[in-house]
């Protein structure tokens, strides 16, 4: 596992709402797994898993995944359907919709950078 410098941007739109999360991070980085602050990205050739805190969501590169979301004081209900997913040793794009059973709530773009880290 490699230490490393993350920057991580998250834009999510709703409606005619958009809102951008941006962190500049120390991390992880192993093939098929990104790690910092309490995010967590696992990916394979099948399916690609969202972590943050204890909640998560699991996306397939081939269909929609029906999920249960914890929020913090219970689970919600909502289906991701995986748009867009790249990677390579300096980048992860991800682009998704999270649907309430057909309707497209959210539509999410992510991007991460990682630059070599050489720390304490």
């Amino acid at each position: 596992m490699m230490q490393i410098k993350v920057h991580y941007k998250a834009i999510f739109i709703t409606d005619n709402d958009k809102e951008t999360v941006e962190y500049n991070e120390i991390g992880h980085y192993e093939i098929g797994k990104l790690s910092f602050k309490d995010i967590c990205i696992y990916y394979d050739n099948h399916k690609v898993v969202l972590s943050h805190g204890t909640s998560s969501l699991l996306f397939d590169y081939h269909k929609d995944v029906y999920n249960q979301y914890d929020v913090g004081y219970g689970k919600v209900n909502i289906t991701t359907r995986l748009l867009k997913f790249t990677k390579n040793d300096h980048s992860i794009q991800m682009k998704y919709q999270l649907l309430d059973h057909h309707d497209v709530m959210t539509t999410v773009y992510i991007l991460v950078e990682m630059i070599s880290y050489e720390g304490a």
